[in-house]
């Protein structure tokens, strides 16, 4: 499935699938799926697939659909359906966070703020980003 969300483009074929989980059985009428991918250009989305989704018509039925989510969400899903080494074959090693607190100028903390709302992302994935691009990692 290929869908342009947001102007960015989310295709199962050319993105790199991480992990899937399903529930029911193949052909059942509770048969649902869901797959983590990974676009080339470093994006994350859910492809949701199965019975249950809303029809024209009124009636329910098989249906696909693709949601982008952030780096954060990915990994919580991954922590949540994937073993060990499907997570870590996913993200790299697991290195225990260290916790950073911070005190910003007010001027900052706005900046930070409207910059988390135009990316769609939290706080954290903000300053990660900007500490990734300004130490080069």
């Amino acid at each position: 499935m290929k869908k342009i969300i947001g102007g960015s483009r989310y295709n199962t074929e050319t993105a790199q699938r991480l992990g899937t989980h399903e529930t029911g059985l193949p052909g059942d009428i509770n048969h649902r799926g869901q797959e983590l991918y990974r676009t080339k250009a470093g994006k994350y989305f859910i492809y949701l697939y199965g019975n249950g989704f809303p029809k024209p018509d009124g009636w329910w039925g098989w249906g696909e659909e693709i949601t982008p989510i952030t780096e954060d969400a990915a990994r919580q899903w991954a922590e949540k359906y994937l073993d060990g080494a499907a997570y870590e074959a996913a993200f790299g090693e697991v290195v225990e966070d260290a916790r950073l607190n911070v005190l910003l100028p007010q001027e900052l903390l706005d900046k930070l703020d409207a910059r988390s709302t135009a990316d769609g992302a939290n706080r954290s994935e903000v300053v990660r980003a900007a500490l990734r691009a300004y130490l080069g990692g």
